[in-house]
């Protein structure tokens, strides 16, 4: 006989108490089922604060355990019904750039915003990007950028190149603070970047709109605070955009060139023969 019915959620617990915790602080969330569940992947539970819980142990059983990571000084146990803590989410974001077909080491930035309504502190990072084009190849990512000043800018410990995954459609980097126990505050609204990567463009590839997306999998792409603890990550899609191969403006500027020219000789003065033309009276 088949159990059909879905398992439901009797009881959401932690063993830390409703008040408010510091910056680093982990609290244990446990959630009980009615019957036996088995997790797969790496489920989250959404807060009412705006932010997750992330899965932290229990599969084939009737209780799994998450835990909220909060990195902002006085947030509260939102999870439990407490008082809604404040966001502190960090936008991770790829640029859109232009680039032409046979185009060799074009360049994007990385960058990071604190999208929160507090400072949050940045002592370490990963990423892993894709794009599904054949036509686009990941070559590396460094650390000086351009947009914004890089996020470990004179302490970085991997920098210059800080890329560990060969040339293709997947690139993976990561890099900490060199300094022991250092950081770098971002405050809200500001951004740093997290790497310029460099990319190919395949020799006659065609006009298109090639995504480029963050891995969410926070085994992959992640951004820690100088306890190891993860901060909540946003995401927002870059794009490289191949337009129409320069030999179409060329042609352009011929044929201009070609009207001119035809203009031209439509109005060209005529010449005068030896003995034609007016006198000039001679100077007295």
């Amino acid at each position: 006989m088949i159990d059909t019915t879905p398992a439901a959620v009797t009881t959401v617990s932690s063993t830390a108490a409703n008040g408010a915790y510091g910056a680093g602080a982990v609290i244990p969330v446990t959630i009980s089922f009615s019957k036996a569940v088995t997790v797969t992947g790496t489920p989250r539970l959404a807060l009412n604060s705006g932010g997750v819980a992330s899965y932290s142990s229990g599969s084939g059983t009737t209780t799994i355990k998450n835990q909220r990571i909060w990195m902002v000084l006085g947030a509260l146990l939102a999870s439990l019904g407490g008082p809604t803590a404040a966001r502190a989410d960090v936008l991770l974001t790829a640029q859109p750039v232009y680039a032409h077909p046979g185009d060799v080491n074009d360049v994007f930035n990385l960058y990071l915003t604190n999208v929160g309504a507090t400072p949050v502190d940045v002592a370490g990072f990963s990423f892993e990007i894709n794009t599904t084009s054949p036509d686009i190849t990941f070559e590396q990512a460094t650390t000086p950028t351009t947009l914004y000043p890089y996020i470990f800018a004179g302490n970085s410990l991997f920098g210059p190149v800080i890329s560990t995954s060969v040339p293709g459609q997947t690139l993976d980097a990561s890099d900490v603070a060199a300094a022991p126990n250092s950081f770098t505050t971002v405050n809200p609204g500001a951004s740093f970047g997290l790497g310029l990567v460099s990319f190919d463009v395949a020799p006659g590839a065609p006009m298109q709109v090639a995504p480029v997306t963050f891995n969410p999998n926070s085994a992959f792409t992640n951004v820690s605070e100088q306890l190891g603890n993860l901060l909540p990550l946003e995401f927002a899609s870059g794009k490289i955009i191949v337009p129409e191969p320069a030999t179409g403006l060329l042609l352009l500027v011929l044929m201009a060139g070609m009207i001119a020219v035809k203009w031209g000789r439509r109005f060209r003065l005529p010449t005068l023969r030896p003995g034609e033309g007016h006198s000039v009276p001679r100077p007295p």
